[in-house]
């Protein structure tokens, strides 16, 4: 195989992770098992079992590992048998007259190629490189369709959470909506604070329509991953697991190399590197001689009762030397030597591709924990806006319109919590598709 430089192989990454507070995922466990839901478990296994693009990957295994099978095949020699029966009418030149003579024949032969130059352990080689490479690449799709039911099973929460966070607060607003009119009756509130009420329970009302499609679209999508018809999709728990909201601790900047070559898809890149450098040696060794044994024996006679009467043994060596092919293996070589840089190249790609995901998902979880404390801190002071805004209005000395302010304020920010919480769960998921899986 042609030298390649090890530094090309090697994922120009380095540093020290740990888990701060000395915590650790528990041994052997699955990622998503952190978001502390068993019916989130459950419908990774059943994609994992039934996503048709699985199962069209595993077919393309079962390829790989067909055409692996067929290279290997050539380091053994190759037997056949033959057996022959035949007639033939011959007509005397000198009396004209005709006879039939019969042939009878069995025959076995045998043929090996010497591997001398390494061409058959070479292509042997990169056959099982191209496995490695294809199961590295069901591998690497699995982790794509666990994630994406991870990301859609959150998703589907937040709409969840949203959808019972407007239900509260319609609950709420309809409760100071019956005040308003008790006040309104009493002569104590105005008309137009009644029908501002009664326009802010009409916008939160037409919210419900919206969350609901979106629930259906999202269960639709998981049924599509788990290779089931949307009608047959049950519908999910309403109940959100506290897990999704308090995640394990976040590692400590820098992540060792061992993490990275954890993604399938950098080993699938470097197996296809080291598939097309044994395809450059093979190349290389079709310019110089082969040289093969073959042999045969048999039985032949004229008729079927003397058939072991005669026999044949043959045994030769034979050598093959190219001499000219218009270029033709010149070419070849050089066309894989170019396909062995494009895979290096690959490689190199696929790394940095990596560091990039796993340096944004991390910022994008610690952008998303920022936000969430801002948004913790503008809700405790729009509850205290709310409750002044409250008494100046039960004591007169201030309209409507700011209690309506401050509870909208405060609408709003409850939902930005909750979307802000499933944000940062989708990064943790981004965070553990970038290193394959756990950090440890």
């Amino acid at each position: 195989m042609p030298e390649i430089s090890q530094t090309l192989l090697e994922t120009p990454y380095a540093g020290q992770a740990t888990w701060e507070g000395g915590e650790h995922p528990p041994e052997g466990s699955l990622w998503w098992e952190s978001f502390g839901s068993r019916e989130l478990n459950a419908l990774v296994a059943e994609a994992l079992a039934h996503n048709l693009e699985i199962r069209e990957a595993m077919a393309r295994l079962d390829a790989a590992a067909a055409a692996w099978d067929a290279d290997t095949s050539a380091f053994w020699p190759e037997f056949t048998l033959s057996a022959e029966v035949g007639q033939q009418r011959l007509k005397d030149s000198e009396t004209g007259r005709t006879r039939t003579v019969e042939r009878y024949g069995l025959q076995m032969g045998a043929s090996y190629e010497v591997d001398l130059w390494g061409r058959v352990a070479a292509a042997e080689a990169a056959e099982g490189e191209r496995f490695r490479a294809t199961a590295e690449d069901l591998e690497s799709l699995s982790m794509t369709v666990a994630a994406t039911m991870v990301e859609i099973w959150t998703s589907h929460q937040q709409t969840l959470a949203l959808l019972g966070l407007v239900e509260r607060q319609l609950g709420e607003e309809e409760a100071l909506l019956s005040i308003e009119e008790a006040r309104f009756a009493q002569g104590l509130a105005s008309a137009l604070d009644v029908l501002q009420q009664r326009e802010v329970l009409l916008s939160m009302r037409s919210r419900l329509p919206e969350l609901r499609a979106d629930l259906r679209m999202q269960a639709h999508r998981m049924a599509l991953l788990t290779a089931k018809s949307p009608s047959s999709f049950l519908p999910l728990s309403p109940d959100i697991p506290q897990a999704l909201w308090t995640l394990p601790t976040l590692p400590e900047p820098g992540l060792p190399l061992e993490l990275l070559e954890k993604r399938p898809d950098i080993r699938a890149a470097k197996a296809r590197v080291m598939a097309a450098g044994w395809d450059s040696a093979a190349a290389e060794a079709l310019r110089l001689p082969r040289i093969s044994l073959s042999g045969k024996g048999g039985f032949s006679a004229a008729g079927l009762h003397l058939l072991g009467q005669g026999w044949l043994l043959d045994a030769a060596a034979g050598m093959v030397l190219p001499v000219f092919d218009g270029g033709g293996r010149r070419a070849d070589v050089r066309r894989t030597q170019a396909l062995l840089r494009e895979r290096l190249g690959a490689y190199e790609r696929a790394v940095l591709t990596a560091v990039g995901e796993v340096e944004d998902a991390l910022v994008q979880e610690v952008r998303q924990q920022a936000l969430l404390r801002e948004t913790e801190l503008r809700l405790d002071a729009a509850r205290i806006t709310l409750e002044e805004a409250l008494r100046r209005y039960a004591w007169g000395g201030d309209n409507f319109d700011a209690v309506l302010a401050a509870r909208s304020r405060i609408r709003d920010l409850e939902e930005r919590r909750v979307s802000q919480k499933a944000g940062q769960a989708q990064a943790r998921i981004g965070l553990h598709r970038a290193l394959g899986g756990w950090w440890e």
